[in-house]
């Protein structure tokens, strides 16, 4: 520890200040100052110190550590690991130890690299890698729990007891017993008591052993069950049950005969009545007011109005009609029948009659019956009459008629409509339609040229007569439009130069969304269209003039042209921006063409 000597002058110190400063050095570190040396106790110091800062030693010796000062004890704390050999071990009191292979608690908790054991020889716990026991009367490991040998549980059961006294569950049965009775639980029976007196449950019923009599409630309400009885009663009814009969206040059943209030039921009838009716059941016959059900008849309602139902027949009546249901035969009334082969509704002069092969409808007018068969239908006489088979339909009558079949239709005898052609009129003044012509009297088309008397007309000329009109020329005899004015108007020929004194309306073409084409004038000297994407545009392939308007959407791109003769300035300048519109003129003579832009913004 740091000690304090008063330094000696040595301008007006005398020699006795100096030895009374080294006598006072020489007491300190005799009796103050902590000293070593190279001796193996090492140099001692009595006394007490303490040192305000880092004490730094290899090795710390000492009989007791402890926190704190010099003069009062605190808790010491470490503020890094500590590590102790692996021949020494930490002694905590004195019976706490920890080594490098065991931590102890005094001698009955030992823990260490394979168990940890707790107790004494007599009363101890001890867990390993593979079980853990408690005493020595319980253990459990990875396949069982075991108490004592009387409590065992494992993966397939569980035992409690011993061979006289136990439990036993497994996947198969319940059990409980002792040495007097036992409870057993299996999946298909419960079963309480030994083999002299028992209570067995299962899907059948319940049995209980030799028991005599059971007794519960009280005198006021109670159940009592006997060899002879079961009496249920309280305070408002009683019910007995014997061998015999059931008995429920009024109501008796026996082995003879039931009754309850005004129904009896025995072995040859059962009687129902009150003060509106009755009904009797018997062993051939039902009988309710009357209604008379029996074996071989059903029978309700009286001789006026009734149903009768037999093994022959079912009839019904009453006051204003009838019906009869027979296994071969059903009659309404007297005018309609039904059998297995025909049916039939009327009399003799108006009926209707339908078999397997004739369906027949008559009145008691003029016209023959009505008939349908497997391969015709008929309706009317001989000589108005509608006829329909599977190859032909005819409608007849005075002075016309129709007929229908596989390749023809004729109205009368002037039309006629098959498969090649339609023919209207008579030998003298007729029309015909085919595949290849149309022809009314001196009319007549035949796909390529129309004809009205000398008249004829096709695709390359019209002629009337001696006049001829084609693409060329308008003649008529020797004289052609290169020398004729025809009416108020002016024939134009190629041949020829003329004043044109009025004015012609267009109707322009529509490019719809513009991609790369050739200018073609025969879509009209005035076109447009929308600038939709990127495109080029080729000169025309002819002479020719041609105006185009062009209008730019959100999509429009760059317009190239190809083939075109141009100086350096070709107009306004083309742009992409969306809505803006430009007119493009396009002049091409004499296998020269060129083009100009006009922006219309």
């Amino acid at each position: 520890m740091a000690e304090t000597v008063a330094v000696v002058n040595t301008t007006s110190g005398h020699f006795s200040d100096a030895f009374a400063a080294i006598n006072n050095i020489i007491a300190k570190l005799a009796l103050n100052v902590v000293t070593a040396n190279n001796s193996v106790d090492g140099g001692l110091t009595v006394g007490n110190v303490f040192v305000s800062g880092i004490l730094g030693t290899l090795t710390l010796t000492a009989n007791n550590l402890r926190g704190g000062t010099v003069n009062i004890a605190a808790p010491l704390t470490v503020v890094s690991n500590v590590l102790v050999n692996g021949s020494f071990s930490v002694v905590v009191g004195s019976t706490a130890k920890i080594n490098s292979t065991t931590i102890s608690a005094g001698a009955n908790v030992v823990l260490n690299t394979s168990a940890l054991f707790v107790g004494n020889s007599t009363v101890n716990s001890f867990m390993n890698s593979t079980y853990v026991a408690v005493g020595p009367n319980v253990f459990t490991n990875s396949t069982a729990f075991n108490i004592s040998g009387t409590a065992v549980v494992n993966s397939t059961a569980m035992n409690i007891g011993n061979t006289t006294l136990f439990g036993l569950v497994n996947s198969t049965i319940i059990q409980v017993s002792n040495t007097i009775t036992s409870v057993v639980i299996t999946p298909s029976n419960i079963t309480i008591g030994n083999s002299t007196a028992n209570f067995i449950i299962n899907s059948a019923g319940i049995s209980v052993g030799s028991i005599t009599s059971l007794d519960f409630g009280n005198s006021t309400a109670n159940l009592i069950a006997n060899s002879t009885i079961l009496k249920v009663a309280n305070s408002t009814g009683t019910s007995n049950l014997s061998p015999t009969s059931l008995r429920i206040g009024t109501s008796i059943v026996g082995n003879l005969s039931y009754t309850v209030g005004n129904t009896v039921v025995n072995s040859t009838i059962v009687t129902v009545f009150n003060g509106s009716g009755q009904a009797n059941l018997q062993p051939t016959q039902l009988v309710i007011g009357n209604t008379v059900v029996n074996s071989t008849i059903h029978f309700v309602g009286n001789a006026t109005a009734n149903l009768s139902i037999n093994s022959t027949s079912v009839a019904v009546a009453n006051g204003t009609g009838s019906l009869s249901l027979q296994p071969s035969l059903v009659t309404v009334g007297g005018n309609a029948t039904l059998n297995a082969t025909s049916f039939i509704v009327g009399t003799g002069t108006v009926y209707f009659l339908a078999n397997s092969s004739l369906l027949y409808v008559k009145d008691n007018s003029d016209y023959s019956p009505s008939q349908v068969t497997a391969n015709t239908i008929s309706v009317g006489n001989s000589t108005v009459q509608t006829y329909l088979t599977s190859r032909a339909f005819s409608v007849l009558s005075p002075g016309s008629n129709i007929q229908i079949n596989s390749t023809s239709l004729l109205l009368g005898a002037n039309i006629n409509l098959s498969t090649i052609a339609l023919n209207i009129g008579n030998s003298t003044i007729n029309s015909v339609v085919n595949s290849t012509m149309v022809s009314v009297g001196g009319t007549s088309h035949n796909g390529t040229t129309f004809s009205v008397g000398t008249t004829t007309v096709n695709s390359t000329v019209v002629a009337v007569g001696a006049a001829v009109v084609n693409s060329t020329v308008v003649s008529v005899g020797t004289v052609n439009t290169a020398s004729v004015l025809i009416g108020s108007g002016r024939a134009i020929a190629t041949a020829q130069t003329d004043t044109v004194a009025v004015g012609y309306k267009f109707t322009p073409a529509n490019l719809g969304n513009i991609t790369s084409f050739t200018i073609n004038p025969a879509s009209g000297n005035y076109q447009y269209g929308t600038n939709h994407s990127a495109a080029t545009w080729t000169a025309p392939a002819s002479d020719c003039a041609v105006t185009i308007m062009v209008t730019n959407d959100g999509t429009a791109g760059t317009i190239t042209f190809s083939g075109f003769t141009v100086s350096s300035s070709t107009g306004d300048t083309l742009t992409t921006t969306n809505g803006n519109k430009f007119m493009i003129f396009i002049l091409r003579i004499n296998g020269v063409s060129t083009y100009s832009i006009k922006a219309l913004q």
